[in-house]
């Protein structure tokens, strides 16, 4: 492997560590020059290319490095800090936009969802927290602006994926040929044995999981110019409903999440994109930073006999990434949804500062996102802490307060804003599934045994079913190993390990039932 050139580059993925001026001038600085794009683009001539992405960078990661600076999180691991940084700037469009939506019909501004009243009450948005970052944090003493990089042909290597994936769906699309798409999933299979042979050193693990990931989103998520998939169909519905009226209603049907009805229309607004588009390349982007973030779970994780390494670690996110589930629909609600739930989960098991505020904005975004999802992490989390009372440990970082928040924020926003027609179908599950049980030998269409007895149709789908049933099999062999752990005392994330336990009963629960 060949010797990079070292570079030292300001550390944009630390933004918040920077002297406080510095900061407020990049802030001040991006912003200015995204409201005069987006003025221009709109009043005096179309700009190509330049609004998106001035618009995708003020509402992706400034608002998240401020909020992070108010809280004076800082001195933090590089990839968290970033990680965070995004999770806190779609909380901040999430919430900040559900506040505007409310108050502004009461101030005459009847249609608050609109570019303007967004564009204007963004700027105040954003100048507010810089504002009160200013007054929270003046006094932090500087800590690090600048990053060494060592850039090597493996490295520009490995950022070349994504573009790959780009060109090769764009191939597909328009001249009806897969062969650069062929050749980057031949090139992604091959960064497994690149890790085995040690090819490429630990510090690149992070980049190589967020480009893998996005790589695999893209190449199939920008086929074709229109939406396809399942449900993204009645998201983008909502979407347009919004759009179109210019105001969100929660007594409309399908229009009950803030990350459809909110995020995604202010994303389409501001950064003057069809909604089309920020489902197809915005929100890859966001579910490409899931893997990221359970990434850094997985190493950070202590099973006592079972620590896992750098290497074993990217091996397992690779086990989720390359699964088929992760890239077979177009990624929507329920997949932000598991990134705000990987967010919490990393906050579990590192000593961030500020945990626990950071941790309830974010339950609330997984709360508004998706349903299901928040519903299973809530019934994961009351059990988890159950187990910890029965095993008298001490020192947790579940807290009975945080469980109790979260039930609470998940019943009532279904119960009032969703008028409870998801609360009322939630309480049928556990029903169906002892029925489900009590009916083994009749299970749904799309449950394990179905798929276990299915006959395959080619030698290929029946490697595959095999390649499945080993996976099950060496998850099974984790969870004995690990409450033979457990039992000798010697785990010391007991409650990530109970997390890990709810989420394997819910996974055996898919014997019968998948609904």
């Amino acid at each position: 492997m060949s010797e990079g050139v070292e570079v030292r580059i300001p550390d944009i993925f630390r933004l918040n560590d920077w002297e406080i001026r510095k900061f407020i001038v990049i802030a001040l600085s991006t912003l200015i020059a995204y409201d005069a794009i987006f003025l221009a683009d709109k009043f005096l001539f179309e700009i190509p290319i330049l609004p998106q992405l001035l618009g995708f960078v003020i509402l992706t990661f400034i608002p998240g490095f401020i909020i992070l600076r108010m809280l004076k999180v800082h001195n933090i691991d590089r990839t968290q800090n970033f990680l965070l940084a995004v999770g806190l700037s779609l909380s901040f469009i999430m919430i900040y936009g559900l506040f505007l939506n409310t108050l502004l019909p009461h101030l005459g501004i009847l249609k608050p969802m609109s570019p303007q009243p967004l564009f204007y009450a963004f700027n105040i948005g954003i100048l507010a927290l810089l504002l009160a970052s200013y007054l929270r944090d003046r006094g932090f003493k500087l800590s690090s602006e600048f990053l060494n990089v060592c850039i090597s042909p493996l490295m520009l290597s490995l950022l070349l994926l994504p573009f790959l994936a780009v060109f090769g769906a764009y191939v597909m699309t328009f001249y009806d040929s897969n062969i650069l798409i062929l050749i980057l999933l031949f090139l992604i299979s091959l960064t497994p044995v690149a890790v085995v042979f040690n090819k490429i050193p630990k510090n690149l693990y992070p980049l190589l999981v967020f480009v893998v990931s996005l790589s695999i989103l893209y190449h199939v998520n920008l086929i074709s110019t229109h939406l396809w998939s399942s449900d993204i169909f009645f998201e983008g519905y909502a979407a347009g409903w919004v759009v179109e009226k210019g105001i969100w209603d929660p007594n409309q049907e399908f229009t009950q999440l803030l990350l459809i009805c909110i995020l995604a229309p202010t994303y389409s607004l501001l950064c003057d994109l069809s909604l089309v588009w920020v489902f197809k390349t915005i929100f890859p982007f966001f579910f490409a930073l899931a893997p990221l973030a359970l990434y850094q779970v997985y190493q950070r994780i202590d099973f006592g006999e079972f620590k896992l390494s750098p290497r074993l670690a990217l091996f397992s996110v690779f086990i989720f990434v390359f699964f088929y589930g992760f890239f077979k629909v177009m990624p929507d609600k329920q997949h932000i949804a598991e990134l705000f739930m990987a967010l919490i989960l990393m906050l579990m098991v590192t000593d961030v500062p500020k945990r626990a505020p950071i941790g309830v904005i974010l339950s609330f975004s997984l709360i508004t996102s998706h349903y299901g999802v928040s519903y299973v992490f809530m019934l994961s989390l009351i059990f988890a802490l159950f187990l910890s009372y029965v095993w008298r440990e001490k020192e947790k970082s579940l807290t009975p307060n945080f469980v109790l928040l979260f039930s609470v924020l998940a019943i009532g926003w279904y119960m009032y804003v969703a008028q409870g027609c998801i609360f009322e179908d939630i309480t049928h599950i556990g029903n169906h599934i002892v029925n489900k049980i009590l009916e083994i030998l009749e299970p749904d269409a799309r449950s394990g045994i179905t798929y276990l007895t299915y006959e395959t149709p080619t030698l290929l789908w029946q490697i595959h079913k095999f390649i499945h049933i080993a996976l099950q099999i060496f998850i099974a062999i984790g969870m004995m190993n690990l409450w033979i752990s457990i039992l000798k005392r010697k785990v010391r994330n007991l409650d990530i390990s109970f997390l890990s336990t709810a989420f394997y009963i819910l996974l055996i629960f898919q014997i019968t039932t998948t609904y």
